[in-house]
């Protein structure tokens, strides 16, 4: 089993935090059949490295989870991973919470007695994280750019959205092709 990222320092007053479903998914993604499917499916070998997108990161505790054990997921560290959330406090939360997983997991891959492969940027397991951008589900992605989308629908039960700062349109993003 892989270590679940530490989120112990996300403001839950104001970000949705991990609970069970958050828990399953990361039990899903890490199993057998999943690893096996996403090494099948996912040209890691290629160019570009494969993109994972997380929609509506939360805690980040997800992508974070993606992010240091992309080489046990996906066979690679070779993968790009990043974040997308309506909530300016949970783009913040997730890329303190991807930091600290990569710095648990090179702490880790440097302990190992068998971890004598390294690439360039850091240890072998390690993917690269693009960060976590404010945005509304996929808008912020070009159509077709997103290799993996990620997403676990809180179970939140609000009276209101959140405000949209000043400047954000979902306009400004591209326009979808039709299929």
């Amino acid at each position: 089993m892989l270590p679940t990222p530490d989120t112990s320092h996300v403001p839950y007053e104001r970000v949705y935090e991990p609970s069970e479903d958050s828990f399953l998914l990361l039990d899903t993604l890490s199993s057998d059949g999943e690893r096996q499917f996403l090494r099948q499916t996912v040209a890691v070998d290629g160019d570009p490295a494969p993109l994972v997108v997380e929609v509506g990161t939360g805690s980040g505790v997800v992508l974070a989870f993606v992010h240091a054990h992309a080489r046990d997921i996906f066979g690679t560290g070779r993968v790009l991973t990043a974040g997308v959330d309506v909530n300016a406090y949970a783009c913040r939360a997730t890329v303190a919470t991807v930091r600290k997983a990569q710095q648990d997991a090179a702490a880790a891959a440097d302990a190992a007695p068998t971890s004598t492969e390294a690439s360039p940027g850091g240890p072998s397991h390690a993917a690269t994280y693009l960060g976590a951008c404010m945005g509304d589900l996929a808008s912020p992605w070009r159509p077709n750019s997103v290799d993996v989308l990620i997403f676990n629908p809180p179970y939140v039960p609000t009276p209101a959205l959140p405000v949209r700062p000043e400047g954000f349109d979902d306009a400004a993003a591209p326009p979808q092709q039709q299929p």
